[in-house]
């Protein structure tokens, strides 16, 4: 599988169950797919994925993936990345 695809299966895997998964974890996930652990790469795949979602309606799916240390926090890219999407429809 994709490497995208198996990143966005992990992310809606832990979405439907309203938990968080850590950076390294979902790394570990998408490894198999023949994705090597570069930071930078991780982060523009996480965005290419919130710009989908995106543009396909759907909420940021990447605020499942946290930080594992300090309290599971967002990374400093996600603050970025949602400031700069525009919502594609009205969120309830």
């Amino acid at each position: 599988m994709p490497v995208k695809q198996e990143a966005k299966r992990a992310m809606i895997e832990r979405q439907k169950v309203r938990a968080a998964i850590p950076y390294s974890g979902l790394v570990e996930k998408i490894k198999r797919s023949g994705f090597r652990r570069i930071v930078t790469r991780l982060f523009h795949l996480l965005g290419e994925i919130s710009v989908e979602e995106n543009e396909a309606g759907r909420r940021m799916l990447s605020v499942v993936v946290v930080h594992k240390r300090g309290g599971m926090e967002l990374g400093r890219g996600f603050s970025f990345s949602g400031s700069t999407l525009v919502p594609t429809q009205e969120i309830c």
